[in-house]
């Protein structure tokens, strides 16, 4: 039975971000990552849309809002010292021109919620009337947005490697191909103290559960309470041909505050690639990323607004991820807190979107949760 002061479940960006805080605040306390693919960051952490948000989408105070704008900036600065791919392009948020005149006074309802927002967090932005917007994105047909300038995006697969190497050098071990299959608690025992025995395998004083789109079941596992996160896919199409650099900047439609998704976004990638995407599809199984694929005419329509001579030729199937929702018709908030005492369980649960962004920041978070309610050291 191989022991730990501290077992991270879950190898993805907040694991991985997790892990390598621990290693600086814990410096003498053996931890260990449980991951059940071959190596980090191969599920949702590895298919999104990679977009280092600020939090202006949610709820002003809320877990999302908080985390989100100071860990985006905590992230684009990690990659400017560790050579992580960034691209600092900015996020423009569109009135599109082809909408009715009802919908075009709610849509400016939106942007001046998000004005509000991005005023609050002490967010650079600039409001753009449609000259504005041909100058910045002479492709786009829209009557009127906002710029977030600090908006950037990173690439995600480097991001999650780097925070592992650095936690590997700060001691962290790795475990994969280890799939949490049970989970027991053992108070005072004469052998192990108290913690988690984990697959008769392991066997940890404390437990952080950073498991994503699985966290509801690990929580369940540890006798915690009781979760529902729902699976929710989302797809995106490579923009090829004549059409492939239609724009340089992340373009996103208004959406209403609380909403369960942003929406259908114009993101180029730092490796010169555009996407369309995510939508936002429900399913029942976890691993299922291609069966019933939304058809390239849906991502069209939604963005008909924006560029109406985009057509299926332009698109091209690229990839999806799953992520974890608590509530599939509205937005709701990160839940990451001590479920647990004696022995210490610290769950995240719910870590959709902006989960990326705000990864560094809820790495902080959990390991002073872990340090008050055990006085770690």
């Amino acid at each position: 039975m191989e022991k730990a002061d501290l077992i991270i479940i879950g190898g993805g960006v907040i694991g991985c971000a997790t892990a390598r805080q621990a290693a600086l605040d814990f410096p003498h306390r053996k931890i260990i990552v449980l991951e059940k693919n071959s190596s980090c960051g191969l599920e949702a952490s590895g298919r999104n849309s990679e977009i280092l948000h600020s939090g202006f989408h949610h709820r002003v105070g809320s877990l999302k809002e908080k985390l989100a704008n100071k860990g985006s900036k905590m992230a684009k600065t990690y990659a400017r010292e560790n050579r992580i791919p960034l691209l600092e392009c900015g996020m423009l948020i569109v009135i599109p021109r082809l909408r009715s005149f009802a919908d075009f006074f709610t849509d400016l309802g939106l942007l001046k919620n998000m004005c509000v927002n991005s005023r609050r967090q002490n967010l650079r932005f600039s409001v753009l009337s449609w000259r504005g917007l041909r100058r910045l994105e002479p492709n786009i047909e829209a009557v009127a947005g906002i710029f977030l300038p600090d908006i950037a995006v990173i690439d995600s697969v480097s991001f999650v490697e780097a925070l592992r190497q650095d936690s590997l050098h700060g001691g962290v071990k790795f475990s994969f191909g280890v799939r949490v299959e049970s989970i027991k608690i053992c108070r005072n025992d004469a052998s192990y103290g108290s913690g988690f025995i984990i697959n008769d395998q392991f066997v940890g004083k404390s437990v952080i559960n950073c498991a994503g789109i699985y966290a509801d079941e690990i929580a369940a596992m540890a006798g915690s309470i009781k979760y529902r996160q729902y699976a929710v896919r989302g797809e995106y199409y490579q923009i090829i041909g004549a059409h492939k650099n239609i724009v340089s900047r992340l373009i996103s439609p208004a959406v209403p505050p609380g909403n369960s998704s942003k929406g259908i976004l114009f993101s180029p990638r730092p490796d010169g690639k555009l996407f369309l995407g995510p939508s936002f599809k429900s399913v029942e199984d976890k691993l299922n990323y291609e069966k019933d694929k939304t058809p390239p005419e849906d991502f069209l329509k939604a963005v008909k607004g924006f560029a109406p001579d985009l057509t299926v030729n332009d698109l091209e199937w690229s990839h999806s991820g799953i992520r974890a929702k608590l509530n599939l018709t509205g937005d709701s908030d990160f839940v990451i807190r001590l479920d647990m005492e004696n022995p210490a369980l610290i769950n995240n649960i719910g870590i959709d979107s902006p989960g990326l962004s705000s990864s560094m920041a809820i790495a902080e978070m959990n390991c002073r949760i872990l340090r008050e309610a055990t006085r770690l050291a």
